[in-house]
């Protein structure tokens, strides 16, 4: 397992507390593992609790264990010499992905819980009745209603389907003018893809003069170049993405004539508020 979110930490702040130790007790379910300051403090027992002793301080606070998962911060509440900490946590099971590619990230109820590399990782989720999303990059995502039991492996068997090859460009504006006005100067070229790729970015002027030529690395999804029209005169221009045997293609229009005083404007305020700040500073030290 590569990774896993959603694991709730809170520190705990004994600061405040004039004692020069301090007893806390730990409120949760029985058979919950308590960390405190990434190491293992013990179990809450039959009776709902763990009560420890601490030097006064500040402490990093979690709770979960092989079937639980922390679902909020600790709560904290001074109750004469002691210190309460309620701990939140849910019942767990654990899923195995067998799948015809790798790595699954795996998501229960809408939220990401972590990646799945190989059928002998198991992860940990919430237990009950679920709605599973499984994502593979370059893959139809997988949705699933699961059933898993606590303290229980549940193995999931999915074979994913290879999405359809895709390329498309999507441009910031139809019309930009590097004119060095601060607004409007650069483009953004969006080229979405659904799979990886070794592509070439392409601009061409109207009359097939080829003004840029970029070697790009695509990734699945929305890929983001930006061309600040650097060679390029007032017109007409064709952007082009080459990846294999795809091709997506769009036409953007440098127009400069238009020159709107943004940098000038965006200076002139800096430079005031500059003076002023520094004037105030000079009357407050003074």
């Amino acid at each position: 397992m590569r990774k896993v979110l959603l694991i709730f930490i809170g520190i705990l702040s004994i600061t405040l507390f004039a004692e020069s130790t301090v007893r806390i007790i730990f409120v949760g379910d029985p058979g919950v593992s308590v960390y405190v300051n990434f190491t293992l403090a013990g179990k809450i027992g039959e009776n709902g609790k763990l009560s420890i002793g601490f030097s006064t301080g500040d402490f990093v606070v979690s709770a979960g264990g092989e079937w639980y998962i922390q679902t909020g911060e600790p709560q904290v509440v001074k109750m004469g010499d002691d210190v309460l900490v309620f701990l939140s946590v849910e019942k767990a099971s654990r899923m195995r992905i067998l799948s015809n590619a790798y790595p699954v990230s795996v998501f229960v109820d809408g939220k990401y819980y972590g990646d799945v590399d190989s059928p002998s990782d198991t992860l940990k989720v919430p237990a009950g009745y679920r709605k599973v999303v499984l994502r593979c990059e370059g893959y139809e995502d997988i949705v699933k209603e699961v059933a898993l039991p606590w303290k229980e492996i549940v193995s999931i068997p999915v074979k994913f389907e290879k999405l359809p090859k895709e390329l498309n460009i999507y441009l910031s504006s139809d019309k930009f003018s590097p004119n060095g006005d601060w607004y409007n100067d650069e483009l953004e070229i969006h080229v979405y893809s659904t799979f990886r790729s070794k592509a070439e970015l392409i601009v061409k002027s109207k009359n097939g003069k080829e003004i840029m030529h970029k070697d790009i690395d695509l990734k699945v999804g929305d890929n983001i170049f930006k061309w600040n029209g650097m060679g390029a005169e007032d017109g007409v221009y064709e952007i082009s993405v080459i990846a294999g045997n795809l091709k997506a293609e769009e036409k953007v229009t440098i127009d400069r004539s238009h020159y709107t005083y943004t940098k000038e404007w965006t200076i002139g305020i800096l430079s005031v508020f500059l003076i002023l700040s520094a004037t105030l500073a000079y009357i407050t030290i003074h």
